[in-house]
């Protein structure tokens, strides 16, 4: 598979162009960028100014963080064992349900 990073680059630009100023983007990065290759997308990502990353799982977001990835990385499926990986690599948990905010919530104030 051969990946071309000029159209992701291009389809970005195109993105950018139809929102509003002010308006950010999150790119899901999930999955090894879907077979792309997390970290080099990322990368791509984060060069050309994208708001936020999305990942599936903490796991996910630990690996960009361990490869100098500084976006804001939002964890899709977070998980009571990960609240610790959570807060030590500045991942940024999306709230499905009750349960899982207020276990964090009370992981927090722990």
């Amino acid at each position: 598979m051969e990946i071309d990073l000029n159209a992701m680059v291009h389809n970005l630009n195109y993105f950018k162009s139809c929102v509003q100023p002010g308006v950010k983007l999150m790119a899901m990065v999930k999955a090894f960028a879907y077979g792309s290759g997390s970290e080099e997308v990322a990368n791509l990502l984060q060069y050309h100014r994208i708001d936020y990353l999305g990942v599936a799982y903490a796991d996910e977001g630990i690996e960009l963080r361990k490869n100098n990835i500084s976006l804001p990385v939002m964890v899709m499926n977070p998980t009571e064992a990960s609240f610790a990986f959570l807060k030590g690599y500045r991942l940024e948990p999306e709230m499905y349900s009750l349960r899982i905010l207020h276990a964090l919530a009370e992981y927090l104030q722990g």
